[in-house]
């Protein structure tokens, strides 16, 4: 039985219906390979995630989609073929070819996107577990150039699949941007913007930065070709072309060393001779500090003999640049200054000489209210 069905099915494909039974072959043939393909594919990315090899597996995810739509196509291809043998004309045969090959040229398009992609997210959850040692701002700016390139090379694959002239392509595309270049200006002056800031990094993303000149700060959460979107400290977000900062001066505060601390502090003019031996001995106490750079200038002078008070100004440059830690170092050295000016029987001027005398960790004495005029003015009662 079993030798008569194998008999008659080599008859019928030698036959002249045999080329549709190859078809019907060939499909289900095709869907049990992209089936075990798929499983085997599913099989080494659950692998790679066990065994954390990352690279491996953006590599398997990108390509399981794309390398079973190319199958496909290819089989599909092959059918065509077939079936035009058979059934279809030469002219519509070459238009199923040329359909399948601009297929071609997006499926691997699609399988380099999808790649990209993968590599940017793992390169991001890298950064911010310190893993690798890049800047946030690069890896997006890494993203957005190989999109352009991925870009590039699919248009011009595609104009070789077509039989498009390269040349007439590079005529048309100078006149039209120079006639584009004339109308947008400051389109395109916004993406050359965003072009120097990749290139020159003077910030990237996470940087709190300052435009002194138009008055915005703020963090930076996204770097685009057109704009750049600045959150402050309202949290609101602030969309800035990118051609403003090829104009104005850009501060950047995430990337200082050192935050400095200038402050005065003011006596009384009786004083005065006890200036020298306070002044030396706060430069003392600074110079020791370990959350002062003494390799740095430490400055403590008198700056001025004013009308109301003998100013001393103290100058040095912190470690700290943590705002918080840097504000709770200043407490520590206005308390220290506080104690050494009284250690030397000198006092802050007034209305703050209260400050030095009862500095925390000593009794406050209450102020005694003046005696108040026990005589009351009586005021008459108006008629009524």
């Amino acid at each position: 039985m079993v030798s008569f069905i194998l008999w008659n099915f080599v008859n019928l494909i030698d036959a002249e219906g045999g080329w549709f039974v190859w078809l019907i072959t060939t499909l289900v043939a095709t869907f049990f390979l992209t089936s075990l393909l798929k499983r085997a594919l599913h099989k080494l990315h659950q692998k790679f995630q066990e065994s954390h090899q990352v690279w491996k597996d953006t590599f398997v995810t990108a390509i399981q989609r794309p390398v079973i739509f190319y199958i496909w196509f290819a089989v599909l291809t092959h059918l065509v073929n077939l079936i035009s043998d058979q059934l279809i004309s030469d002219k519509f045969l070459e238009e199923i070819k040329l359909i399948f090959s601009l297929l071609a040229v997006l499926t691997v398009s699609w399988f380099l996107v999808r790649w990209k992609t993968n590599l940017l997210n793992v390169l991001v959850e890298k950064q911010k577990t310190h893993e690798i040692a890049i800047d946030t701002g690069r890896v997006l700016a890494f993203g957005k150039l190989a999109t352009a390139a991925i870009t590039v090379v699919t248009i011009l694959l595609l104009m070789e699949v077509t039989g498009q002239n390269f040349k007439t392509l590079v005529a048309f595309g100078g006149i039209s941007g120079l006639a584009l270049a004339i109308a947008s200006q400051e389109i395109i002056g916004n993406f050359f913007g965003g072009f120097m800031i990749y290139v020159n990094r003077p910030f990237g993303v996470g940087d709190f930065i300052t435009l002194p000149s138009s008055h915005l700060e703020g963090h930076v959460e996204d770097i685009g070709w057109y704009q750049t979107c600045l959150r402050g400290t309202d949290k609101k977000p602030v969309y800035i072309p990118n051609a403003l900062f090829s104009k104005a001066y850009v501060v950047n505060g995430s990337r200082m060393t050192h935050r400095k601390l200038c402050e005065r502090v003011s006596l009384r003019h009786e004083d005065l001779f006890k200036v020298p031996e306070i002044t030396q001995e706060i430069l003392t106490y600074l110079e020791n500090h370990p959350g002062i750079d003494s390799t740095e200038k430490v400055m403590v002078n008198m700056v001025s003999v004013g009308p109301y008070s003998v100013d001393i100004q103290i100058s040095a440059l912190s470690d700290f640049t943590s705002e918080r830690k840097f504000y709770k170092l200043r407490d520590e050295i206005f308390l220290m200054c506080g104690k050494i000016i009284k250690k030397h029987g000198a006092r802050l001027s007034a209305p703050m000489h209260r400050f030095v005398e009862n500095y925390p960790g000593e009794p406050q004495e209450e102020p005694q209210e003046e005696q108040k005029n026990e005589s009351t003015l009586e005021i008459p009662e108006l008629p009524r």
